[in-house]
C-alpha cells in the first residue's frame, strides 16, 4: 500500500510539473480545433478557426472552447441561450457544456452558469470562491471544492445531481454524463451514484489505481494508472466490448453513445455507435492533445506544426490541464 501510495503521489507531482511547464511556457498552447461527425446544428462546420485554444467541451447540440487568454467561444444550437449568453471576458480556466446550458470556472474560484434554467442549473448555482473543478452533465452540474468535497445542483429526478453526493473531502475529479455520476477519490478509487440504467452503478470497477473517469450515462469509462481502459454498463452499441485494449492511453472522453481515448502518441481511438460518422470519421494520425465527445459528434485539439508534444507522463498532463487551478 505504501508503494502504491508513493506511485500515485509521484505521478501527481510529475503531471503537475509538466502541466505547469506547458501552461506557463506556451509550448503546447497553439492549438486548433478539429471536429467531425453529425453536423445538424453546426457543431462541426461552425467550429471556430484559430490556433489559441486550450480546451474544448462538447454538449448535446452546442460546443464551447477556451482560448489561451481565458475567454470562451461558443457555437451550435442556441435554443435557450447556451450560445448567445456565453459570458464575455477573460479569466476562465475550465468550461463544460450540457444539454441546454453551459458552465465555467474562473481563475478566482467562482462559477458562472448560463442557458436553460428549467431544472435550476443556473439559479441553484452555488456561490463562493473555493471551487477548483467543474463537471457539466446533461441537465445538472457538479463542482469540486478546494477541501475536496463535492457540490451538486440541477436536475433532481434522476437522483444524479440534487441527490446528495457522497460525503467526504478526498475527491479529485468528477464525471458521468447522464443519470449516473462518478467521482475519483484521492486513493485512486471510483465512487458512483444516481439511478442504475444498464448497470452503470452495479458494475463499478474496484481498485485504487484509476487516474481518470468519464461516462455517457449508458456506459462509463475509467483510465488506470498503467494506461489501460476499463468500461462497464450497457453494451448495445459496443461501448463496453469494443473498448480498445493496450496500456498507452492518457485521456478518455464519453459522448452520448460513443467514446474516445487519446494515446500517448497523440492518436485517437473511437468506438460505439457510428451515427453520423463520429466513429468512422475520427481523424487519423498522431499529435492530438485533447478530446471531447458530444452527441453524435466529437472535437479534438491539435497543436500547430512545430509545437512540441511530450508522450508518457507529458501526455498524462492532459488530465491536469483540464483542471488547472
Amino acid at each position: 500500500m505504501r508503494e502504491q501510495a508513493f506511485r500515485h503521489c509521484a505521478t501527481a507531482v510529475a503531471i503537475a510539473l509538466v502541466a505547469t511547464w506547458l501552461f506557463c511556457s506556451g509550448v503546447a498552447r497553439a492549438e486548433s480545433i478539429v471536429s467531425w461527425g453529425w453536423d445538424g446544428h453546426g457543431q462541426v462546420s461552425d467550429a471556430p478557426a484559430g490556433t489559441d485554444f486550450v480546451d474544448v467541451a462538447a454538449g448535446i447540440n452546442h460546443c464551447l472552447a477556451l482560448r489561451s487568454d481565458g475567454s470562451i467561444v461558443a457555437w451550435g444550437k442556441d435554443w435557450h441561450g447556451q450560445v448567445s449568453n456565453t459570458p464575455v471576458g477573460t479569466g476562465f480556466v475550465s468550461v463544460g457544456a450540457g444539454m441546454y446550458h453551459g458552465a465555467a470556472l474562473k481563475a478566482d474560484g467562482t462559477l458562472v452558469c448560463w442557458g436553460s434554467d428549467v431544472d435550476g442549473q443556473i439559479s441553484d448555482m452555488p456561490t463562493g470562491s473555493d471551487f477548483v473543478d467543474l463537471f457539466v452533465g446533461d441537465l445538472g452540474n457538479l463542482a469540486l471544492k478546494s477541501d475536496g468535497s463535492i457540490v451538486a445542483w440541477g436536475y433532481a429526478d434522476s437522483h444524479m445531481f440534487n441527490h446528495v453526493p457522497p460525503a467526504g473531502n478526498d475527491f479529485l475529479a468528477l464525471g458521468g454524463r447522464g443519470p449516473c455520476s462518478l467521482a475519483l477519490k484521492s486513493d485512486g478509487s471510483i465512487v458512483a451514484w444516481g439511478v442504475n440504467p444498464s448497470s452503470v452503478l452495479m458494475n463499478v470497477p474496484v481498485g485504487n489505481d484509476f487516474v481518470a473517469i468519464a461516462g455517457t450515462g449508458i456506459h462509463n469509462l475509467a483510465l488506470r494508472f498503467d494506461g489501460s481502459i476499463v468500461a462497464w454498463g450497457d453494451d448495445t452499441y459496443g461501448g463496453v466490448s469494443d473498448a480498445p485494449t493496450g496500456n498507452d492511453f492518457v485521456a478518455i472522453s464519453a459522448g452520448a453513445y460513443h467514446s474516445l481515448a487519446l494515446r500517448s502518441d497523440g492518436s485517437i481511438a473511437a468506438w460505439g455507435w457510428d451515427y453520423g460518422g463520429y466513429v468512422s470519421d475520427t481523424p487519423a494520425g498522431s499529435g492530438f492533445v485533447g478530446i471531447a465527445g458530444g452527441c453524435f459528434y466529437s472535437l479534438a485539439l491539435i497543436p500547430e506544426p512545430g509545437i512540441l508534444w511530450i508522450a508518457g507522463v507529458g501526455g498524462l498532463a492532459l488530465l491536469a490541464r483540464r483542471r488547472r487551478k
